[in-house]
Order: C-alpha cells, then sequence, then structure tokens
C-alpha cells in the first residue's frame, strides 16, 4: 500500500471537499471549518470542525483528520489524545491511521507524558517500519529519554537517526542533542569529580576541625591543670616563706635579747675547811683515828663541774636567698660567731673562777 504523505494528505482533503461541494450541499459548520482550515485559523477550524464531527451524518476520516491537525496547531493537546482514540477506533484501515499514530504520541510527549510518548512511539514504530514518519519517530523517543536525562538510552537513538537516515528532516537536530550529550557528560563528569572532592574536602575540614577541637580543648585542659598545679605551688612556697620569715623574725628577736649568762659554782664548798696534816680525832675506848691529810682529801675529792650553757638550736638555713638579702644573711651568721665566742670564752672564765676558788679555800684552810 502506497503511504500518502501528509501534505498531500490536506491537498486530497481539500479536492475532496471541492468535488463533494458541487454535488452535495454540505452543513454550514463544515464550509466554515474547512475555510478556517485553509486559512490557517486553528481556533476557528477546531471549533467548526468539531460541529461537523459530532453529527454522524457529516463525520469522516478525512474531516476527523483535519480536526486533529488543528487542535495541534491550537495546541488544545487534551482534545487531540481523545479525537485520536476516537479516529483509531472508528477507522483502524484508514491511510491516515499511521499519521494519526504519530500525532498522538507527539501530543503526549508536548503534554510532558514522557512515559506515555515512548509507549505511543514504540507502537508507530514496530507497526509503520519503513514509514516517512519513522525517523522522526526514533528522534522523539531519543527527545523523551532526553527529557528524562537518560542520556544514554537517548545517544543510542540519536546515532541511529545519524547513521541510517542521512536523509531525516531531525538528522541536524539528532546531531546537535550528541553533541549537548557529549557536553553535558563532560560536565556530569566535571561535577562529580567536583561533587567527590567536595566531600573529600568536607570531610578533611571536619577532620581538621573536629581533630582543632579536641587539640584546643586538651591545651585548654593542659594549660588549666598546669596552672592548677602552679598555683598549688605558688601556695606552698608562699606558705614556706612566710613560716622561714616567722622563725628567721623570731630567732633575730631571741639573739637580740639574750642576755649574757655569768658563770656560777656548781659546788658550793664549806667556808672553813680542816688544817693540812693528820687531824687526831677521839674514839670510844681511848683509841685514836688519824684523819686523813688534806692533801690526800683533796686529791680524793671530785673535783666541781664546770657549767656550759649550751646555744639554742639555731634556726634551720632554708634557702635564706629567698627570705632575706646577703647582707642580712652574713650579718646573722657574725652575729651567731659572736655569740658561740661569747659563751666559749664565759665557760672558759667559769672554769678558771672555780679553780680560784678551791684554791683560795685551801689556803684559807691553812
Amino acid at each position: 500500500m502506497k503511504i500518502v504523505p501528509k501534505a498531500k494528505i490536506t491537498a486530497l482533503t481539500f479536492s475532496f471537499f471541492l468535488g463533494t461541494s458541487s454535488m452535495f450541499a454540505l452543513a454550514p459548520s463544515t464550509e466554515h471549518g474547512y475555510e478556517s482550515f485553509r486559512q490557517k485559523d486553528w481556533q476557528s477550524a477546531a471549533i467548526f470542525l468539531r460541529q461537523s464531527v459530532n453529527m454522524p451524518s457529516e463525520r469522516t476520516s478525512e474531516l476527523v483528520y483535519m480536526l486533529i491537525v488543528s487542535e495541534i496547531n491550537a495546541k488544545n493537546y487534551k482534545n487531540v489524545l481523545l479525537d485520536c482514540d476516537l479516529f483509531l477506533s472508528l477507522y483502524p484501515k484508514s491511510v491516515y491511521r499511521a499519521p494519526v499514530m504519530y500525532q498522538k504520541a507527539k501530543c503526549a510527549y508536548l503534554r510532558g507524558e514522557y512515559d506515555n510518548a515512548l509507549l505511543f512511539f514504540s507502537d508507530f514504530c514496530n507497526s509503520n517500519v519503513g514509514h516517512e514518519l519513522y525517523s522522526q519517530a526514533l528522534f522523539w523517543i531519543g527527545e523523551s529519554f532526553f527529557a528524562m536525562y537518560d542520556f544514554d538510552s537517548a545517544k543510542e537513538f540519536y546515532e541511529r537517526i545519524v547513521l541510517s537516515f542521512p536523509d531525516s528532516p531531525k538528522k541536524e537536530e539528532a546531531q546537535r542533542r550528541l553533541e549537548d550529550i557529549s557536553h553535558y557528560e563532560r560536565e556530569d563528569k566535571l561535577l562529580y569529580l567536583l561533587k567527590v572532592t567536595g566531600e573529600e574536602y568536607l570531610a578533611a575540614k571536619e577532620d581538621y576541625e573536629r581533630e582543632l577541637k579536641i587539640y584546643k580543648n586538651s591545651d585548654i585542659d593542659g594549660l588549666r591543670q598546669r596552672i592548677r598545679e602552679y598555683s598549688a605551688q605558688i601556695a606552698e612556697l608562699e606558705a614556706k616563706i612566710a613560716s622561714l620569715q616567722a622563725e628567721n623574725e623570731s630567732a633575730k628577736a631571741e639573739l637580740k635579747n639574750r642576755p649574757v649568762v655569768s658563770p656560777t659554782p656548781t659546788v658550793q664548798q664549806s667556808a672553813v675547811l680542816p688544817p693540812t696534816g693528820a687531824i687526831s680525832v677521839p674514839v670510844k675506848g681511848g683509841a685514836k683515828t688519824e684523819e686523813p691529810k688534806a692533801e690526800e682529801q683533796k686529791a680524793t675529792q671530785t673535783p666541781p663541774r664546770p657549767v656550759i650553757v649550751q646555744p639554742k638550736k639555731q634556726v634551720e638555713k632554708k634557702s635564706a636567698t629567698g627570705i632575706m638579702t646577703e647582707s642580712e644573711l652574713e650579718a646573722l651568721k657574725a652575729k651567731a660567731l659572736r655569740i658561740q665566742e661569747m659563751l666559749k670564752n664565759s665557760e672558759s672564765e667559769t672554769a678558771t673562777e672555780a679553780e680560784d676558788s678551791s684554791d683560795k679555800n685551801e689556803n684559807d684552810g691553812k
């Protein structure tokens, strides 16, 4: 069966109406619809042709097809789908069947129903292999995939048009779509790389900020701990310094106000000593006993114990340079040496006076 082009369909329809108009009287709506269609007044043609199609006596396959074309040009896509279904159900063997299937699928695409468009164009291609609209149907299948961002599937149909249908009116558009897809693929690849790099950057940034926060917190905790330790050490040292200063002041006051100790005899001797030589002491029974001589008594007598004045315990030297100046420390040491010499002199004088007193008593006894 010979396929009639769409341009020839319009011409045939026009000649049909010219031929029949002279034989039969047409309804006014049909005449107005045809005149509007010829003048490409699609809105008026759709209105008048709709009135004729609704009348069974006026309805023909050519009239319904003209209504579908008018509604497509008027962008009344909802009515196009309904009228296509009506045409396919009423005229399944019409020569206009393939163009109506094509217009139905394209109308679904124009309405954004890409899944239905894929289904309708696939039915058209399977039923009309070799039709002049076949390559265009392939192009709109690619466009449907492209609109759904399925670039891989769309690329297959565009390449098929370019390679298999070099004379197709959609070849140049298919080539542009292939360039767009190549561009989009590069963009997608760059976006993917940017996304991966951005994710890695964000992850690294989050890790860095987390580590920095942990480091800052740990560093602050360490500083606080060290500050507490230093504060405790400072308080301890201040307490020690205060204690040592108090001891130092007490030692200074005690050494300054300490009186000099004079030597005193430890053994009090009798005022009258027996004469030297042997002394006869009468005893009972007329016997006399001889007393030991003074020299022997002196020899056997225990010598007096010298009085030793012990100085008070020296103040322990603890980091004197941290408590007093160097000159004050040297002065304190010199004063302590003088006190020790005074004590030694006092002890020697005490011993000498004790010996002199003993000699004097012996002489008085003689």
